[in-house]
């Protein structure tokens, strides 16, 4: 338990009582997410392509949640423990042999007959306890680290997750060197141990930061403010779950924060707020501006619903940016603690930044096979590829969708990771960092390279099953994880000299050094290109000199020759037969009379 914590994000919403176990979301089979020409617009379904078998294939390209429906004459928990296991069976990678790409018959019914036969077990049909326990221990025995089965309690605080509503003061906290606390557990830490571990002291401060057009920031709250008391109570010394729980009421009701803010004279103050508890929507997606024209963008997680909407108008802003201030803009993508979420928000969200390459490939179990799919962004269009059922073997079928690359190309892109950025966000960094178009800085990630299918089941329970690997880019990153650039390869540190965030400050440091090698790039591109029209320029007028001078040449040839086809001779010629004229010298000599000749000598003279 000790490293499920360490997994879990550490900027969470103080709406909610407990920690926000944002690493235990799994992805969802994904598909096909249409790209919305505006920020306000909804998106159009794109048309299916005229492919054979479309149709039949329409369930996986644009898949609804995939509700599991109990049989008539079963019910209850011998119900719900027969068709878990059933679910598994027919839909889990781990029983398919990936080198033949067929499923292992012997393994998935020996796990399966190993399992049902404990179903006598279940004293009853409202025995879900022993059925609950039962399932965990079967998904356990599969050996796998991201199947999950969750309790009604885990589906309730799952959907809070991803639900962008919710009651509260609207911000979000984090505790200083918490990592030190973390790291301090034993290995056989459980979940209690890592809550009696997490004490609010001087050097475990809680940092508030209000969310964008919630009620704290409504009332004056500011980021970095540090929390002091909660309704006169003094929060130091209390564990991190308690310090939240005072936060929490319910609509409508009023709270007094007091907290510790620096201020203009660099002395800390201590300030009292007011705050009443309301609906708000809270954001995954968090914009700061930087100096040198550097903006953040920081992405919780894949999972919300806006995500991808988000996003889009983030980076929609930093290509806006770049117009209006009519000099280059940087961008750092901050994905530290993002656990992933849904891959068909990733694919999107690449391709936003991506000009052109394979953003992934997925081998994926369907039935008894495994079918291969590929997501690739060309200049115009996001195309998804797999076999058609025609012939699966030799024949591929093909969904575009226009897209729009939002971010310019000569944006300088940084992506930060750390050994919390999970799936999808390990998908994001790496096939921007295999392509070129990112410089990852930070840690290496974690390394989960497989998604799962989210299942719907009887009595309020959810499964989540590995159905396919994924490739960046076509690279393999289960079990490894996405490793920084060369030379980039920052481990977080406590704030010390004034230095909050070290890696953020690299980050900073790497993205400027990314513009600078772009616009070298760009100063020697255009150098060759004026170098080259240049020459080619000379070489043209050097061309069109000969060619004229030759042009010249021919003409006065044919010239000559009409005049010899018009039967003239060449007036410097005497014709045949003439007497030679008496002012024309003689040939070899110059004609009598000439200037510097001698008069014509007297034959009388000796």
């Amino acid at each position: 338990m000790a490293k499920y914590w360490r997994s879990t994000a550490a900027f969470l919403l103080l709406a909610t009582v407990a920690t926000v176990a944002l690493a235990q979301q799994p992805e969802q089979i994904p598909a096909p997410q249409p790209v919305s020409q505006s920020q306000g617009g909804a998106a159009a379904q794109p048309a299916p392509p005229a492919v054979p078998g479309f149709e039949q294939l329409r369930k996986f390209l644009f898949p609804q949640p995939a509700n599991v429906t109990v049989d008539s004459n079963l019910k209850g928990a011998h119900a719900l423990y027969k068709k878990t296991l059933t679910l598994w069976k027919e839909n889990a990678l781990v029983f398919m042999d990936l080198k033949a790409g067929n499923l292992d018959w012997s393994r998935s019914n020996s796990w399966y007959e190993k399992w049902e036969k404990r179903s006598a077990e279940i004293k009853d049909e409202k025995d879900f306890a022993t059925a609950d326990l039962l399932i965990l221990m079967a998904l356990d025995d599969l050996g796998e680290r991201f199947n999950y089965y969750l309790t009604p309690d885990d589906v309730e605080s799952e959907n809070k997750q991803t639900d962008p509503t919710a009651v509260g003061i609207g911000a979000r906290f984090q505790m200083e060197n918490m990592e030190e606390l973390l790291n301090a557990l034993a290995k056989n830490a459980t979940e209690e141990d890592a809550e009696k571990a997490l004490i609010v002291s001087p050097k475990h401060r809680i940092v508030l930061t209000p969310i964008k057009g919630s009620p704290s920031e409504s009332a004056g709250l500011k980021a970095g403010d540090i929390l002091k008391k909660v309704d006169g109570e003094d929060v130091n010394g209390k564990t991190l779950r308690s310090a939240l729980k005072l936060i929490k009421g319910r609509a409508g009701t009023q709270i007094e924060l007091e907290v510790e803010r620096t201020g203009p004279d660099s002395k800390p103050a201590t300030v009292k707020l007011f705050i009443r508890r309301q609906p708000f929507t809270h954001p995954v997606v968090h914009e700061t501006d930087l100096d040198n024209d550097i903006v953040l963008i920081k992405l919780d997680h894949f999972s919300a619903e806006q995500t991808q909407a988000e996003m889009e108008a983030a980076l929609r802003r930093v290509a806006q940016l770049k117009l209006e201030k009519k000099k280059p803009v940087k961008l750092i993508l901050d994905l530290r603690d993002n656990p992933g979420g849904r891959l068909d928000f990733a694919v999107n969200i690449v391709s936003y930044m991506l000009p052109e390459g394979n953003i992934v490939t997925l081998k994926e179990r369907k039935g008894d096979d495994i079918q291969i799919t590929r997501w690739t962004a060309t200049r115009d269009a996001l195309i998804y590829s797999y076999p058609a059922p025609v012939n699966p073997r030799n024949m591929l079928a093909i969904s575009p969708q226009k897209r729009t690359l939002l971010l310019p190309e000569d944006v300088p892109l940084v992506i930060l990771i750390n050994h919390r950025s999970a799936s999808a966000s390990e998908l994001t960094s790496r096939t921007l960092q295999f392509y070129k178009r990112a410089v990852v800085v930070g840690e290496s990630t974690y390394g989960k390279g497989v998604g799962q299918q989210v299942y719907d089941l009887p009595d309020k329970r959810r499964g989540k099953v590995i159905k396919f690997i994924f490739y960046p880019g076509d690279q393999d990153i289960d079990w490894q994880g996405v490793h920084p650039n060369p030379g980039y390869e920052v481990k977080w540190q406590k704030p010390a000299h004034g230095v909050a965030d070290n890696q953020l400050e690299a980050a900073k440091k790497a993205v400027l050094a990314e513009y600078e090698r772009i616009e070298k790039e760009k100063e020697h591109a255009r150098q060759k290109r004026d170098a080259a029209i240049q020459l080619n320029k000379e070489e043209f007028e050097k061309r069109k000199q000969q060619r004229a001078e030759e042009l010249e040449r021919q003409a006065k040839e044919r010239a000559d020759e009409q005049l010899k086809k018009k039967g003239g001779n060449n007036p410097a010629e005497p014709k045949p037969g003439a007497k030679p004229d008496s002012k024309q010298a003689e040939p070899g000599k110059l004609p009598a009379g000439a200037p510097g000749t001698m008069p014509p000598a007297n034959d009388n003279d000796d």
